[in-house]
């Protein structure tokens, strides 16, 4: 799509629609099934907007990285996208920072989205063990690291990484002759 700064990518209608629908049933599960919304912004929260939102962020990150979105509904320990890759989205231009909770899985890596008006930019991403090394910080009692953007890597090492995961990469023993029992 022409004019869009680099990493970024604009919905169509229809991906739009199904990140809509997705969002919705996400929303609707977790109220259904009395999940706990944490102790942060979103506890109070009316309406499926943030879930939308993220279901959109993912969309959007995948076609950036161009690896799969699964529109998983209930599947809290699956990847957000790809294999892997946990997305984080945030529509505080400039000023947005990667959101990693203390349980989360310390060699997942996490990527920030940033939404404004239209437009998802991959601003950068992290391991969540180089996001914890932030301090936990309490907005809303809910704690989380903030890791801020400044931190983030660059882009294409995510798409490095993706790659090399994708060759099926084995850890090589330091001495092929050394037997693991």
């Amino acid at each position: 799509m022409a004019d869009l700064p680099p990493w970024s990518t604009k919905l169509q209608d229809a991906e739009q629609r199904i990140g809509a629908f997705v969002g919705a049933a996400r929303y609707d599960y977790a109220r259904s099934t009395g999940r706990d919304p944490g102790l942060g912004p979103s506890r109070d929260r009316v309406g499926p907007d943030k879930d939308i939102r993220g279901c959109l962020a993912e969309m959007a990150a995948a076609l950036i990285l161009n690896v799969s979105w699964r529109p998983n509904v209930g599947r809290l320990d699956a990847p957000d996208i790809g294999r892997r890759i946990q997305v984080r989205s945030t529509d505080l231009v400039g000023t947005g920072r990667l959101i990693v909770k203390p349980a989360a899985a310390d060699e997942d890596p996490y990527c920030l989205i940033e939404f404004r008006l239209g437009v998802f930019t991959l601003v950068g991403w992290a391991f969540a063990a180089d996001a914890k090394k932030w301090p936990l910080e309490r907005y809303g009692k809910d704690p989380a690291h903030y890791m801020p953007r400044k931190a983030l890597l660059p882009n294409a090492e995510l798409v490095e990484w993706i790659r090399w995961k994708d060759t099926g990469h084995v850890e090589v023993q330091s001495d092929p002759d050394e037997v693991l029992e």
